[in-house]
């Protein structure tokens, strides 16, 4: 009996030690890039994460460093909405380390000095970054300074960002993640691949709370970076405390390797031929095909569009000849993801495509090829954007979008159908008595119950379009 239990423990340490392989002194630098915003100032969701870090047990050779701005509002009195400030979190308390002027946190100087400052500063073995806010997806990037007319840092920023710090002090991060929604695009994925060794970021939405920090931070030093265990662990412990408070599946989180990208976007660029000549077909042809692919964030007027569509999805709809060698390509850059139920076969990376016809649609396209990202797919998306009709439109509308008048907390509501399953319709119901607040609902098919699964609220950003957060009901 006693040899029977030796050896099970013996086998349970083996596996412990398989599964979380420990740092060994290594010095380790998170440099935070917290731009508050609306979130801050509306719902002191930085100050809060702020908090939750502090909190946690941080180990001796792990040094976090934060950079604020971006808000008009801070619900810590150790931050003043009126500099750019940094601090270096740790033992319970924010110790200021630098202040200077308010620099808008969406332009890309801003950024790279935070990151080649904390490089010179603070020399550690290895280098994380966290940029913490909203994000737009592909077009209108990371953050949004409502300081500064909203500006974000579009996704060309965002390199220009990275490649001037790497220039000055040739740093590359074992990490970089996204406390943000939309980020885990391909787009977003080629701007910071050369500067990073994995990404941490969501295809779809992200809730207010973002990442459970202070479980991550006492776990953290447990881990090596080989394989990207720091960030598989960042990933794991958002998603697992997450799904713990709220039955809300639209959760999705990606760890994707660096390394494994050039081969990706290769095929990709190889599949826009394809892509272009399924684009000639008839328009109920391509409206079917765009109904069945998958989509994340916004996708109703009230929310706005924001047409970020899961990558095989799509390749399986307009690129089905070059669906395998794209499956095979996405599966050896994401090496760990979750998804919740809403979105259960979601990859875990996805491309802009303008699913939703708007009229912002000619600006978004300019704004896409701005990006950098595979000329020959901005022309396709340019091409087609330029070459839609009233009629072509008409028919994208009724395949896409239906809108209609509900009962909703006592009054009359617009709703708009977003999602249908076997047994539930998934609605955003809109005109509720709160300005820029929409909730998403489950409606079942069998008795006609409502259920309301969070609310949501959107902000426009200086290139006039949505980015969300929501809040589980």
């Amino acid at each position: 009996m006693k040899k029977a239990l030796c050896f099970v423990l013996i086998l349970i340490l083996i596996f412990s030690a398989a599964g979380c392989v420990k740092n060994d002194g290594r010095s380790r630098l998170y440099l935070i890039y917290m731009n508050g915003s609306d979130l801050e100032t509306n719902y002191a969701a930085a100050s809060k994460d702020l908090a939750e870090i502090m909190s946690a047990n941080i180990s001796a050779e792990t040094r976090i460093i934060v950079q604020t701005g971006g808000t008009e509002k801070w619900h810590n009195e150790n931050i003043n909405p009126e500099f750019n400030q940094r601090f270096e979190l740790k033992d319970n308390s924010m110790e200021k380390i630098w202040e200077g002027k308010a620099e808008n946190m969406g332009k890309a100087s801003t950024l790279s000095d935070f990151i080649v400052w904390g490089a010179e500063n603070y020399r550690a073995d290895e280098y994380y970054l966290i940029l913490w806010n909203h994000g737009g997806g592909a077009i209108s990037g990371f953050g949004k300074d409502e300081t500064f007319e909203s500006d974000t840092l579009l996704i060309s920023e965002l390199n220009n960002a990275l490649s001037a710090a790497n220039e000055k002090c040739g740093i590359i991060f074992n990490m970089i993640a996204f406390d943000a929604c939309l980020m885990a695009s391909i787009e977003c994925l080629a701007a910071v691949k050369d500067y990073c060794e994995y990404v941490v970021a969501s295809q779809e939405l992200v809730p207010v709370t973002g990442f459970e920090y202070k479980s991550f931070f006492n776990t953290q030093a447990r881990f090596d970076a080989q394989g990207g265990r720091v960030a598989k662990n960042l990933a794991e412990i958002y998603f697992n405390e997450e799904m713990k408070k709220s039955s809300v599946n639209y959760l999705t989180v990606s760890v994707i390797s660096t390394q494994a990208l050039d081969n990706l976007m290769e095929a990709f660029r190889s599949s826009t031929e394809e892509i272009k000549a399924y684009l000639n077909k008839d328009d109920y042809t391509i409206a079917q095909g765009l109904s069945a692919t998958m989509s994340f964030g916004g996708k109703s007027e009230a929310e706005g569009y924001s047409n970020m569509v899961d990558l095989l999805s799509f390749a399986e709809n307009f690129a089905p000849d070059s669906y395998e060698q794209l499956y095979e390509y996405v599966n050896e850059a994401v090496i760990y993801k979750r998804n919740g139920l809403q979105q259960k076969n979601a990859c875990g990376i996805s491309v802009y495509y303008p699913k939703y016809a708007t009229e912002n649609l000619v600006s978004e396209a300019m704004l896409y090829a701005s990006s950098g990202f595979c000329p020959e797919y901005a022309d396709v998306v340019k091409e087609y954007t330029e070459n839609l009709t009233q009629e072509n439109i008409a028919v994208l509308d009724k395949t896409l979008k239906s809108k209609n008048t509900m009962l909703f907390k006592g009054s009359g509501a617009d709703y708009e159908l977003i999602a249908t399953s076997l047994f539930n319709d998934y609605y955003v119901v809109t005109n509720v008595d709160e300005p820029n607040i929409f909730y998403r609902v489950e409606i079942s098919k069998i008795n006609n119950k409502v259920k309301v699964l969070c609310k949501c609220f959107g902000v426009k950003t200086s290139v006039g379009l949505t980015e969300q957060k929501y809040i589980p009901e």
